[in-house]
């Protein structure tokens, strides 16, 4: 068998600890393929993803992972596996590095102001061909890049771009970032800075969350995410905020978070939801690179996981450390949806609370999505003075200081 494959994205992300791949299986029907993982011998290598989907009349290998030692990339295969367990081997092209992006980006008077990061400094960041009013530059020092902020005439552009012209570009329309008709408006202003200066631990639902640990942070903000109410027979402590972004989550049980959280619930959604009850609705801006959003009463950006947008949420609020116990991000799954017509999955075993999902089936996350992301508001913390730290045992998210 010889099988021609086109790679339309082979990435690292030095920072992340990230590797990600999209590609097209040429003349191959999406039906033929069983399975396809990366490895570096036989084996799927651990903490990593591969989607087959079809896209038109393309079949399609998306995949990405955290990688412990990036020298391994260059030893690194992708395995097809077809009927009659027929296997196909595919070297990867040298993956581009990345080492810029975006940080954030908002209305400031009449101008808009961007926020960039580099490891080299502004030479290696490509102007961006609008009116340029200002210039500054500064050094997030325990991250060991540069942080850059453009502030570029409003009146220049119907689209903000958001990465530098060596990348692909991905623009978001001005118009969301002046939209401040939020039917919850004065609710949101009120959180603005509500926690000056405060730390936070976000309780993350992963295996390794030992529930003994959260009382010893007295005095902390307590983050909770989607169904972590279902441990509270083991344990007294009722996180302050609970925090859901993921659309099928709250499809299948945003009612009962709103009813049994006993927390402020925030529900991220890209239009108001039709749910009744007490919750806060934030507007989710689906963008890839992730902004971190500055102002969440205008909008948040997903990152590919939960507790980005409550990173940002938490910002918003003046918090300026956040503890991370139970991030383990390392995902099994039964098998994905025979028709390859959507990205779900079935299974358990992937959180410390049995039956997280009550059978239903769930969508995998993106790790090339969430170690970006999570790179992304470790800048923002530590240029605006904060930190994030990750107590979990995971040795996946490089993103954060352990």
């Amino acid at each position: 068998m010889d099988l021609e494959i086109k790679f339309y994205v082979c990435e690292s992300h030095k920072f992340a600890g990230t590797f990600a791949f999209i590609a097209e299986l040429v003349e191959v029907r999406v039906n033929e393929i069983s399975k396809a993982f990366v490895s570096k011998s036989t084996s799927p290598l651990a903490d990593f993803w591969v989607e087959i989907r079809k896209e038109q009349h393309k079949t399609i290998l998306a995949g990405s992972g955290f990688l412990y030692d990036s020298s391994i990339i260059g030893s690194l295969k992708l395995i097809v596996e077809f009927e009659d367990n027929v296997f196909q081997s595919f070297t990867f092209p040298s993956p581009s590095i990345i080492e810029q992006g975006v940080l954030s980006c908002n209305i400031d008077d009449d101008y808009l102001k961007v926020k960039y990061w580099s490891k080299n400094g502004l030479s290696d960041l490509a102007p961006i061909d609008y009116l340029e009013k200002s210039k500054e530059q500064w050094y997030a020092p325990l991250s060991k890049v540069y942080i850059h902020e453009k502030k570029i005439a409003d009146t220049q552009a119907d689209f903000v771009p958001i990465l530098p012209k060596s990348g692909p570009e991905q623009p978001i329309p001005k118009e969301l970032l002046n939209d401040t008709h939020h039917p919850q408006m004065k609710e949101l202003l009120a959180l603005k800075g509500l926690h000056e200066g405060k730390d936070a631990v976000f309780i993350g639902n992963g295996p390794s969350l030992d529930l003994n640990l959260l009382s010893k942070f007295d005095n902390h903000i307590f983050f909770a995410f989607n169904r972590f109410y279902l441990a509270y027979d083991q344990t007294s402590i009722r996180p302050d905020y609970l925090v859901s972004a993921d659309q099928q989550m709250i499809e299948d049980f945003g009612k009962e978070m709103i009813n049994k959280s006993q927390a402020k619930v925030f529900l991220a959604g890209e239009s108001n939801l039709p749910l009744s009850g007490n919750y806060i609705w934030l507007k989710l801006v689906n963008i890839f690179p992730a902004l971190f959003s500055e102002d969440v009463a205008k909008f948040v950006t997903p990152g590919g996981s939960t507790p980005y947008v409550a990173m940002q949420i938490a910002a918003y609020m003046g918090i300026k450390r956040i503890f991370l116990l139970g991030f383990d991000y390392g995902y099994q799954f039964d098998e994905q949806d025979k028709n390859r017509s959507s990205n779900v999955v079935s299974g358990e075993g992937n959180h410390f609370i049995k039956n997280y999902r009550d059978g239903k089936p769930w969508i995998p996350p993106s790790f090339r999505n969430i170690g970006q992301s999570f790179w992304t508001a470790r800048l923002y913390f530590e240029s605006n003075g904060g930190e994030i730290v990750n107590l979990s045992p995971s040795k996946s998210l490089k993103a954060f200081k352990n």
